[in-house]
This record gives structure tokens, C-alpha cells and sequence, in this order.
């Protein structure tokens, strides 16, 4: 153990990580297609590091991920972040004191894995995460150096923070209502229409998951796949277990009392929400808009989370939709700051978009307005996640996938770029 361990914060999450639900698949998946680049959000040679920025490192393992150096001056930073052997930790997070914001993060680092995030820091005390690990909260201080301009004071990033507050809270309503009609529906038994309302609930919450994800254990309550709560039957609960019922065992029986557990579930997250409005940073709006492109490259292009429905392209429509609302809203400062960098991000994002239209049906598989998609399996072992199955009647094929990901991974990259041009 290190000599002066941070204590564990009493405001940290006590998240289970994310990335466990689907480091194993990504890698398969990305190996599979010829993506290696890919796996891990990007290898650090694959994303551009900042000119002069000072690197801080960030050692994932199993005992835990203490920053090096833990003190840094004012001004722009790498995180370098990379797997030691933690087979059970494959994220690390900078989040603010309160540790509920996510400012930066890198997922999915499985051992040999390496990526970065950079951010242009002000004065405070953050937190480093790493979900797993023994201990899995550091403390990270930066003071001194150059004096970091107050984004309070640039009107348009007022503006554009706090449209995404509202653009969050819109969503967070519009999931509650949503998630209302489909626990109805399960609660009428009738299976169509529960298919339906499932599929209607699934946009908002995919067009804000990483805020979802920073409260604690809401996202793995609401969201979490097979085995991310515990293995006991009972722990097997939210969207995904109503999802597995409809489609793999078409019956509802016994999912009244977990349909009711959703709408409560998502009621909590909506008062967190609205808690919340106030007290975004830049740097959290800009790393939502990374990290849902990269749910779309990473975890969701094996199929992994829609595993019995296999309406992925549903979500992958939403977190697309999601990330690029959050550009629009910066719009007005990237125009000014970055006009190139937002020259690109628009045209990469035009190439993702044609690659997910070239995969929309009418009416559609399931009324979804996209083909079918379907469980991608490990490379290595032909290994798929529990429950997953390659199906027969998919019409998504492996060249579709792997331009799917080929159009994304530049839009990823250069969003990667955007937090330390909007704050300055």
C-alpha cells in the first residue's frame, strides 16, 4: 500500500465498474473486425496529446490507482492511463470533490490496454476513481501556476452549460413518463405493446447515460446487464431483466414487481437530476459528449447490452443523438475558440449518421426503424455474454459493423480534443 493512501471520500459512489459488463466482448469484438485501436476508447498513440501538456499517470490495478504525481500546478494535463494486471479495474475517472461529477474518464483499459484524456484544470481538490480496485478513490489536488480563466466568465459557455442541464432534465422527464407506459404495459401482460414502450423508453435514458452514470448505483439498477448487481436471481433487475422476459422467455410473469422498481428507480434519478442543475461544469458537459460515442464503439458494437432484444441500433441512434446535442450546444463557443476542430466534428459526424441511415428499415425490425442487430462473439474463444446469441434473421453483417465503427472512432477522437478548447 502506498505511504499516504487518501482516504475513501463518504461522498464517492460506490459504483460496480462499468466496464467489466463488457471489457471481455470489446476486445473479442475488436480484434474480431480488425479494430484493435479501438479497444479501450483508443491506445494512446491513437489519440492526440495536447501540446505541452504534462502527463499524469495512472496505473490501474488491483490494489488500486494512485495518480503520479497526486499535485499538479493550474493549466492543461494528460491523464495516461494504463492496466498493470487488474483483470477486476479497467476504468479511472477524474471527477470533482463531490464525487458525483465525471469530468474525465477513460474506460474499458484491459490489461496491456492504454489511453488518455486530456483536461485544462483550475484550483480544487478532485478525486481519482477506479471502480474495483481495493481502494478505489484517490485524492488529486492542483493549485499554483497559471491562472485558469473562470468559464463563469464567458457568457456563452454559461449558455451552453446550462442548456445542457435543461436538455438533461427534458430527457430525465421525458424517461419517467416513458417508463411509466412501459411498466403499464408489463403490467397489462400484453407483450407487443410492452415491446414497444420498451423500446420508447430506452431513448432518453440512452441520450444522458454517462449524468445517469455518475449517481451511485442508479445506472447498474436501471441499466445493469446480467451479473452487474450480483448473481443471485433476485439481483437481476431494471430495463434488462423486463428485456430478457419479453424477448427470451415471451413471458411476463413476475416482472410487475421489477417494472415497479424501474419507475422508482428512474423517479430517484429524475430528483438527482433536478438537484443537480446548477452545479455542471464544462468539463463534465464535454466529457459526456465523448464518452456516449464511445458507448456506441466500445461496449455496444458486440451487442453485449441489448442481448436479447437486439434493438442496439436504437441506442446507438440515442447516444449518437445525445453526444452531438452536446456539440450543437457548444456551437457558439467551438465557433469562436476551435472553428477548425468543429469544422471536423461536423463532417465526421455527417459519416457516422450515413453509416447508422444505411442500416434504417421501414417499418423495421420490431417497428425500431433499423434492421436487426446482433451478439458479435469473442475472437479467441467464441465465447458471447450470457444470454447473448448470434441470431440467424440479423441483417447487420460484419463489413456494416466494422464501417460503423470505422466512421466513429475519428468523431471520438476528436471530441477528445474538445475540453481543453472550450475551457481556457
Amino acid at each position: 500500500m502506498p505511504s499516504n493512501p487518501s482516504e475513501q471520500s463518504p461522498t464517492s459512489p460506490s459504483l460496480p465498474p462499468r466496464s467489466t459488463r463488457s471489457v471481455r466482448g470489446i476486445a473479442g469484438v475488436a480484434l474480431a473486425l480488425g479494430l484493435v485501436g479501438l479497444v479501450g476508447a483508443g491506445c494512446a498513440k491513437e489519440e492526440p496529446t495536447a501540446a505541452g501538456a504534462d502527463s499524469v499517470k495512472v496505473v490501474l490495478t488491483d490494489q488500486g490507482c494512485e495518480p503520479s504525481p497526486s499535485q499538479v500546478e493550474t493549466g492543461k494535463r494528460t491523464f495516461s492511463v494504463s492496466n498493470d494486471g487488474a483483470n477486476g479495474v479497467s476504468e479511472a475517472e477524474l471527477r470533482a470533490e463531490n464525487g458525483q461529477s465525471i469530468l474525465g474518464e477513460r474506460e474499458n483499459i484491459s490489461p496491456g490496454l492504454s489511453g488518455t484524456f486530456t483536461l485544462n484544470l483550475a484550483e480544487g481538490t478532485y478525486k481519482i476513481y477506479c471502480p474495483g480496485a481495493k481502494q478505489d478513490t484517490w485524492t488529486f489536488t492542483v493549485k499554483g501556476g497559471e491562472k485558469v480563466a473562470d468559464w463563469h466568465d464567458n457568457p456563452a459557455l454559461v449558455t451552453a452549460v446550462d442548456g445542457y442541464a435543461d436538455y438533461v432534465q427534458t430527457q430525465t422527464k421525458d424517461l419517467v413518463a416513458k417508463t411509466q407506459a412501459f411498466a403499464d404495459a408489463v403490467d397489462s401482460g400484453d407483450i407487443d405493446a410492452a415491446k414497444q414502450a420498451y423500446v420508447a423508453a430506452r431513448l432518453p435514458y440512452e441520450r444522458i447515460e454517462p449524468v445517469a452514470e455518475s449517481f451511485g448505483d442508479l445506472d447498474p439498477r436501471i441499466d445493469g446487464r446480467l451479473g452487474d448487481n450480483g448473481n443471485a436471481p433476485d439481483d437481476f433487475i431494471g430495463f434488462h431483466r423486463i428485456e430478457k422476459a419479453l424477448w427470451a422467455d415471451e413471458s411476463l410473469a413476475g416482472m410487475r414487481p421489477i417494472a415497479a422498481g424501474l419507475v422508482t428507480d428512474v423517479g430517484k434519478l429524475q430528483k438527482l437530476v433536478a438537484d443537480k442543475a446548477k452545479s455542471y461544469d464544462p468539463n463534465e458537459v464535454t466529457n459526456g459528449a465523448l464518452e456516449l460515442m464511445n458507448e456506441v464503439l466500445t461496449s455496444k458494437i458486440s451487442g453485449e447490452e441489448e442481448r436479447y432484444s437486439h434493438i442496439d441500433l436504437v441506442d446507438f441512434q440515442a447516444n449518437f443523438d445525445g453526444s452531438m446535442k452536446t456539440v450543437d450546444l457548444l456551437r457558439p463557443v467551438l465557433s469562436k475558440s476551435a472553428p477548425d476542430l468543429l469544422g471536423k466534428i461536423d463532417a465526421a459526424a455527417k459519416k457516422v449518421q450515413a453509416q447508422l441511415d444505411e442500416l434504417k428499415a421501414d417499418p423495421g425490425y420490431d417497428g425500431t426503424g433499423f434492421v436487426e442487430w446482433s451478439c458479435a462473439p469473442e475472437s479467441e474463444t467464441g465465447d458471447l455474454p450470457e444470454g447473448c446469441v448470434v441470431t440467424e434473421t440479423a441483417k447487420v453483417t460484419t463489413a456494416q459493423r466494422r464501417a460503423l465503427t470505422d466512421a466513429g472512432k475519428p468523431l471520438a477522437a476528436l471530441l477528445a480534443q474538445v475540453p481543453v478548447k472550450v475551457v481556457r
